[in-house]
């Protein structure tokens, strides 16, 4: 029995309750779709998914990247099913965009409250740190259909990711969050179901709230039983609720604490002494400082990586405490199909069989695909390419003018986040090379991104590549560097352009081996869904099916993207040119491949792996394994 329970018992008053039954009703139907209607006992309006997230990103709460834009996906898709789930998120005081000046991002801050965004104020709780006895946190909810966003608030939380990863405010926003989050789903009185999601290490915080709460109500139960075998049962039910979701395989920007900055910040807010004491050993046990992924490890009984590659690598990257391997199922990143695709694009699909009305792809989606007209996906895509034109009217370019890309132009993007991995300046190793590639193929290159605030490196590659382009009079007129990538940005390149381009590194040059850098990334998927030609190396989740043509031992795959290849960096930028050359001549209806069988094979290779509601299948099938 949780503390909420006991309350009711006690005659606590009841508030509103967080999600609604009515708006769960779909649920049910969903359950059904997957096989799995034992669901509808386990996961209810009483009993919500609760989704632990540093960030969101929607129209209502502003995340930086893609981790953000990954749980408001989530957020989408379950409000789309019904299903019931709790997203708990800080809410930051201080919003970023970026601009350009003098070919150098600069950011731009601006104060808001919850209120500005349509939260509404629940209550408050407080947390506690040795400098302050008791810090304020306000409960702001707003409701979605079958999903509630929970955040908590006070005016000096700051900004997303301030400052370095190790820093003091870094650690107290993570402490409100799990700790403040934690108290203010009880204040609510929510009952998360038997499972609880931390997307990312850094909300570790809520498993140990959870857990040193499951202490207390434990010895309530049972008086005499021993401390330390109450703990071991607190820290083995909480373990098996737990899944611990990784997203990177980057250790070093990784958050690593010290045993100062735990009892100034953590052991604060922990009641059970026994907890206290293993985490004390826990952190001294490694010479006074941890990573949060090992306590993450440590307080999960599941966890997965967001593609096939990546949960490889994270089984062989990450350790447990004792320095054991672990093992990372694969939970490969899906994306709302509504969100992101052309609504007219997806209303072709729904009427042709190619998704259902829960978004998932029937077992003969290649003969659905084939029944569609070429055509009429060509008039679609004619019509994405005109909003996006309109659209880039309104926004402005790296020196501050409007975009004007003229008609009959075909469109290229890269977009993503700029970081070393993604290797943004691979598309212009070659300026004069890429410049008769745009001129003679009649392409405009439409580029958008933006590097961490405290990313220097990333930020001075950035300017290196506008200088280059502003060096070349064929590449001014056609590269155009749009200014604060945002969702609309995203969402209008995605549905308007003819092809995209992807560029994570997949081997060190200097030894030859090969190295998986993107843990999934959703923009790829965003762009087939959409239809357009993907330039790639094989990496995150486009290297599913390749991983899936290994365990079948299918010698004669081929990837059905124009893939970049290479065993040194020239020759994949050789072959990134000569994939831009012929996606163009695909697209003019000048290669043996039909534009139409082309993106039609895309499509039907990788539509099942891109819809969320597989994602969402799979997320229930690892909380919630299916009895033998």
């Amino acid at each position: 029995m949780t503390l909420a329970e006991i309350g009711h018992r006690r005659g606590v008053p009841e508030r509103p309750q967080l999600i609604g039954a009515e708006e769960c009703v779909k649920s049910s139907l969903y359950f059904d779709r997957i096989r799995r209607p034992d669901l509808k006992e386990k996961i209810t309006s009483q009993k919500p998914w609760s989704y632990w997230t540093m960030e969101l990103y929607t129209d209502f709460i502003r995340g930086q990247g893609g981790l953000g834009m990954l749980a408001s996906d989530n957020l989408a898709i379950a409000k789309k099913l019904g299903i019931p789930m709790v997203f708990i998120t800080p809410f930051y005081s201080v919003e970023r965009s970026h601009e350009v000046v003098d070919f150098q991002q600069q950011e731009k801050r601006q104060k808001v409250a919850p209120e500005d965004r349509g939260f509404k104020k629940e209550g408050q709780v407080s947390i506690a740190t040795n400098f302050h006895k008791e810090v304020p946190l306000g409960i702001y909810v707003k409701k979605e259909g079958s999903v509630s966003v929970v955040t908590i608030y006070e005016p000096n939380i700051g900004e997303l990711y301030q400052g370095e990863p190790n820093d003091n405010h870094r650690l107290y926003q993570e402490v409100a969050l799990g700790f403040g989050g934690y108290k203010a789903l009880k204040t609510l009185n929510v009952v998360p179901s038997m499972n609880q999601q931390l997307n990312e290490a850094p909300t570790v915080f809520a498993a140990l709230a959870r857990l040193d709460e499951r202490i207390e109500e434990i010895q309530s139960e049972n008086f005499n039983v021993e401390p330390h075998a109450v703990f071991t049962k607190a820290l083995i039910e909480t373990k098996k609720q737990t899944i611990y979701t990784n997203h990177t395989l980057d250790q070093a920007a990784e958050m690593e604490i010290s045993s100062g900055q735990f009892e100034d910040f953590v052991i604060p807010n922990i009641k059970s002494e026994t907890l206290k004491s293993w985490l004390r050993q826990k952190i001294d046990g490694k010479g006074g400082n941890i990573k949060l992924s090992t306590l993450a490890i440590e307080l999960s009984g599941k966890r997965n990586g967001v593609s096939k590659a990546h949960a490889k690598e994270a089984s062989k990257t990450y350790r447990n405490y004792n320095g054991e391997q672990v093992e990372f199922e694969a939970v490969t990143n899906g994306i709302s199909l509504d969100r992101w695709g052309d609504p007219d694009l997806l209303s072709l699909y729904r009427e042709k069989g190619v998704i259902d009305n829960f978004d998932l792809s029937p077992v003969n989606l290649p003969e659905k695909l084939v029944a569609i007209e070429e055509n009429k996906l060509r008039e679609l895509k004619e019509n994405a390419k005109l909003e996006l034109r309109n659209m880039l009217q309104r926004r402005v370019d790296q020196y501050g003018n409007r975009v004007e890309i003229p008609d009959g132009a075909k469109i290229y993007n890269w977009r993503r986040r700029i970081a070393h991995y993604k290797r943004p300046e691979m598309v212009f190793d070659d300026p004069q090379r890429l410049a008769g590639i745009l001129e003679r193929e009649n392409i405009h290159f439409v580029m958008a991104g933006n590097a961490h605030p405290a990313d220097r490196a990333m930020k001075d590659k950035l300017k290196k590549i506008l200088v280059v382009i502003d060096a070349n009079p064929i590449l001014r007129e056609r590269v155009h560097f749009i200014q604060n990538y945002d969702e609309e940005l995203g969402r209008s390149l995605s549905r308007g352009t003819d092809v995209s381009i992807n560029t994570p590194e997949v081997r060190n040059h200097e030894t030859g081996e090969r190295k998986f850098t993107e843990a999934c990334g959703t923009s790829w998927e965003k762009d087939i869904l959409n239809n357009d030609i993907l330039i790639s190396t094989n990496d995150g989740g486009i290297a599913d099916l390749t991983f899936e043509a290994e365990e079948k031992n299918d010698v004669n795959f081929e990837p059905p993207y124009l893939q970049i290849s290479g065993g040194t960096y020239k020759e994949e930028v050789e072959s990134l040119y000569s994939q831009m050359e012929r996606a163009a001549s695909i697209v003019d209806g000048r290669d043996s491949v039909t534009w139409g069988d082309f993106i039609k094979k895309q499509l039907s290779a990788y539509l099942p792996i891109i819809s969320g509601a597989r994602m969402e299948e799979h997320y229930i099938n690892l909380g919630f394994p299916v009895a033998a």
